[in-house]
């Protein structure tokens, strides 16, 4: 039995959510994503454990060594200061998908995002990124004269 708040994993795409609502009338269910919220009939899902949703979708792998622990509850991290200097805009969105619903999941209310000043293209990526996303609530450049090189994310 799925109920709201369960972490799922959708077995024909292999991505993984958290259940927001269930309309039985519609046999529909409404799943967060870490940036999609989707409607999906319940056959398409299966249940599975919090650790193991954690563990799909690929929370602190490589990037690690590049960020900043800012935040930590039940002994797993939110990071609230991100580095992305030398990263390709690909590798940078794929960590996103991760991180923020992990952020959200942490309860983290902010974060800074560095990605240098360059020519834009992690920056225009980044503000992109979080523009679309549900957990997002302000996104702003950051820095006494608004071009320093980092974002500024509030999250909900």
């Amino acid at each position: 039995m799925i109920n709201i708040g369960d972490f799922v994993e959708i077995t024909d795409i292999k991505k993984t959510g958290k259940i927001l609502e269930i309309n039985e009338r519609r046999k529909k269910i409404k799943i967060a994503t870490s940036n999609y919220i989707l409607e999906l009939s319940p056959e398409r899902v299966k249940k599975i454990d919090r650790n193991i949703f954690f563990m799909k979708s690929g929370k602190i792998n490589s990037y690690q060594k590049s960020l900043t622990i800012k935040k930590k509850l039940l002994f797993k991290v939110a990071y609230s200061k991100l580095d992305f200097h030398g990263y390709r805009a690909s590798e940078v969105l794929r960590f996103l998908d991760s991180w923020v619903g992990e952020a959200h999941y942490y309860g983290l209310k902010s974060a800074t995002i560095i990605h240098g000043k360059g020519d834009g293209v992690l920056q225009k990526t980044i503000k992109s990124y979080f523009e679309k996303n549900i957990y997002a609530k302000t996104v702003e450049q950051t820095g006494f004269y608004k071009n320093e090189g980092a974002t500024l994310i509030e999250f909900f």
